[in-house]
């Protein structure tokens, strides 16, 4: 393709390059891939109207920190005028750095213009992650399973042709549920997850270890619940997301405090706190220090 100067070939080649790396979770390499993409789109005279979307997406979930894409996302706002993506990963940024009355502000209009226009995906989705996600944030996981619940009805109601975002949905609704301490509902739809997961899957794969390693532990059985959690955070370390990364190294060190290792939980702690410190996740971070701060006052006995 190169050597025929065929730019839209390139397009094409690329993107379908980003599409695998994506599904890898590599997502840097998917979003250097995609960079490369849409240049070669615009030598073509061809503008893909997904590109700021999925541009804004990939910098999101991968190792770029927080105040980094929210200030490219400031260049670029001209370029993405009303794009809900744009709006979907800034609110959710913002909800990072602490700022939940400006992300809900933001997640809420982009919910109420694409109600507007019929709903859809992108209304299931901004309901599903980004309303879950935010409310975790701010500490209410009571707000983050209503939203979870209707964000995974909506999906549900896309049929089966445009569901291929409701396990995924469904296992940050157990996040959500166990957080809210509704174990059995937690258990329920992680067992929902990973009847519908693909194999390539790699993220409902991952959260659903977590979820259910916490569940393990919190019925006593220990050693299950360690080698599902100790699995979460080799698969995450596998991509180029660091905040999962974290949150998957969070959740091992609560299944270790669960299982009475302290030694072992702060240092899984440490390993969170790294990532989230990387990605500029000042929440999680903070969240991550403070459970530190009293594993080293009152270790667990």
């Amino acid at each position: 393709m190169e050597a025929a100067g065929d730019s839209m070939a390139l397009y094409v080649g690329y993107c379908a390059q980003g599409d695998i790396e994506e599904a890898r979770g590599r997502v840097d390499a998917a979003l250097e891939a995609y960079e490369r993409a849409f240049a070669h789109a615009g030598r073509a005279g061809y503008q893909p109207s997904p590109m700021v979307g999925t541009l804004a997406y990939l910098r999101f979930a991968g190792s770029t920190p927080v105040t980094e894409l929210l200030a490219w996302l400031d260049e670029i706002d001209d370029l993405a005028g009303p794009d809900q993506f744009v709006r979907a990963y800034r609110g959710w940024s913002l909800a990072k750095l602490g700022r939940f009355d400006e992300a809900r502000a933001i997640i809420a209009e982009a919910c109420t213009q694409q109600a507007e226009r019929g709903g859809g995906l992108l209304l299931a989705n901004l309901t599903a992650f980004e309303s879950v996600g935010i409310e975790l944030l701010a500490g209410d996981p009571a707000a983050a399973v209503a939203f979870g619940r209707e964000g995974c009805r909506l999906h549900e109601e896309l049929g089966t042709e445009m569901s291929l975002f409701l396990p995924a949905a469904g296992a940050t609704l157990a996040q959500a549920l166990y957080a809210l301490d509704r174990l059995e509902d937690a258990e329920t739809w992680i067992g929902r997850t990973l009847e519908l997961a693909s194999s390539d899957d790699v993220w409902p794969a991952v959260l659903g270890r977590q979820v259910r390693a916490k569940l393990l532990a919190r019925r006593g059985e220990n050693t299950e619940a360690e080698r599902l959690a100790r699995e979460a955070t080799v698969l995450s370390d596998a991509t180029d997301s660091v905040d999962r990364q974290g949150d998957a190294y969070a959740d091992l060190g609560e299944v270790l405090l669960l299982a009475r290792k302290p030694d072992e939980a702060a240092r899984a702690l440490e390993q969170a706190l790294d990532r989230y410190e990387r990605k500029g996740n000042r929440v999680m971070a903070q969240r991550v220090r403070g459970r530190l701060d009293e594993l080293r006052v009152e270790p667990v006995r």
